[in-house]
């Protein structure tokens, strides 16, 4: 016989993903400019979604940290897309640990419609070749 729960037991909340666009693969370097000084940087991205990229790095910046952002595209002619984006998350290299993902999620705050669709097909057409 099945259990019941004891009244006023809470039921566990699903587990609901964050993210709210398609990410697909890409390795790309990403220039870009703190906007609190004139910093100029440069890391490489392993994803890319309309929302946002991911920045791989052993050091990330803090969350909210403001960007400039410019990377290039491929099969889009080399397009390149300019966009300013903030610190949402960061991923902390632990030595010896289990991370082998260290680096910083970047949300773009500014993105230009032409860009942002630009991205979108990227995505749209890399996911018709999976299928």
């Amino acid at each position: 016989m099945a259990e019941r729960p004891k009244p006023g037991a809470k039921k566990a909340a699903p587990k609901l993903e964050k993210r709210r666009d398609t990410r697909l693969p890409l390795k790309a370097r990403v220039d870009y400019e703190l906007l609190s000084e004139d910093t100029f940087l440069f890391e490489y991205t392993s994803n890319v979604s309309r929302g946002g990229i991911f920045l791989a790095t052993r050091n990330p910046l803090p969350i909210g940290t403001r960007l400039s952002l410019r990377f290039t595209l491929p099969d889009e002619d080399g397009r390149a897309i300019e966009a300013t984006g903030k610190v949402a998350w960061i991923n902390e290299y632990k030595p010896n640990g289990k991370n082998l993902n260290p680096g910083m999620g970047i949300e773009f705050v500014d993105l230009s419609a032409d860009d942002k669709e630009a991205i979108s097909n990227l995505i749209r057409r890399k996911a018709l070749l999976l299928d």
